[in-house]
């Protein structure tokens, strides 16, 4: 039933059997010591409460060893993404779906939170359905690896299942034994690139931008940049104070920040507000480096529960779902009140 084998320093291992309960004496179990004959009669409470344990009673904590190394992570499951450390500027990049910029403090909350997870409880034995219904849809994947030279080693796999009331639960390809997590831990691991990119919508010098739109409900204005560096509204020129209002605006746009992002996907637009039929506020930004044109939009939609605004943006992985500040908005529709005053003379 059970084999123990007791080491201490260089004296020969001790090597004892433990067999069946013995019938008409409960309580009791047999056992044997090799290199002696007879067969013992031992106290099961022993066996029971400290030898007859699975492996996960000898395990940390921690699912995964926070000193465990590796240069490449892969997450997710349908939309996958791949992390790599880039010696050459000691930081982590995002390689695909697309290569983006990264936020480094989200990068470092990542693995604070992975080297943090805690066991709540362990499974070492679980029926093989419950198991593949546990890890079916809504399952969420890691794979951890080594790249040298495009040899990958050291992998360790990962994988979550979704959300079972107050609890979740892992699996890791070299253990058996199904580990019972907080469910809270769903909202820490992220689950689209985008959650690790650089908070810049894009970063452009001011110098470069040359043209910007403002639409809401179907009045639109103009503001084009001249041959000479001079800003025009719908072909006029500017007084002093719009001037240096459009100033620190074209500062403001030529690398707008997101406080926080949502969601993905275009087909979300409308349930937050955002509408791309011209009456939503929308802006476009048009640029230009050298023989090489670019064009930005933004969508705002309602406000959201953080005192920001919802915007959708498309950048390198598609269409996403952001807060960005209501600052940027209030400007917006501070210009469009200059063509309403120009319409009014």
């Amino acid at each position: 039933v059970l084999e123990l084998n007791l080491r201490s320093g260089e004296k020969d291992p001790i090597h004892i059997s433990w067999g069946y309960n013995v019938p008409d004496k409960p309580g009791l179990r047999y056992a044997k010591l090799e290199g002696r004959s007879g067969i013992m009669i031992a106290s099961d409470l022993i066996f029971v409460e400290q030898l007859n344990i699975p492996p996960s009673a000898f395990r940390d904590p921690f699912l995964i060893d926070p000193a465990f190394s590796f240069n490449r992570l892969v997450m997710g499951d349908k939309e996958p993404f791949t992390l790599f450390y880039d010696p050459a500027v000691t930081k982590w990049k995002l390689e695909q779906p697309a290569t983006l910029p990264t936020d480094e403090m989200l990068v470092r909350q990542l693995f604070q939170t992975l080297a943090n997870i805690q066991i709540k409880a362990y499974h070492d034995v679980v029926d093989p359905e419950l198991e593949a219904g546990m890890f079916a849809a809504g399952a969420f994947k890691m794979r951890f690896s080594t790249l040298t030279n495009q040899t990958e080693s050291a992998i360790l796999e990962v994988q979550f299942s979704r959300s079972f009331e107050a609890s979740m639960y892992a699996k890791r390809s070299d253990e058996k034994t199904i580990y019972e997590l907080p469910a809270s831990l769903l909202h820490d691991l992220p689950s689209h690139a985008v959650a690790m990119r650089s908070q810049d919508l894009w970063d452009v010098p001011v110098p470069e931008i040359t043209r910007v739109d403002i639409q809401e409900n179907n009045e639109q204005i103009r503001l084009d940049k001249a041959a000479n560096g001079i800003w025009l509204l719908n072909g006029d020129t500017l007084s002093d104070p719009q001037k240096e209002f459009i100033d620190a605006f074209l500062e403001i746009i030529s690398h707008p920040k997101t406080t926080n992002w949502v969601d993905y996907g275009e087909d979300k637009f409308e349930r937050f507000g955002l509408d791309d039929g011209g009456v939503g506020l929308q802006l476009m930004v048009y640029f230009e480096r050298g023989a090489s044109t670019a064009e930005k939009r933004i969508l705002f939609g309602r406000q959201s529960p953080r005192s920001a605004i919802y915007a959708g943006v498309e950048l390198e992985t598609g269409p996403i779902i952001c807060e960005l500040s209501n600052a940027l908005a209030y400007s917006m529709r501070q210009i469009l009140t200059w063509k309403k005053a120009a319409d009014q003379n």
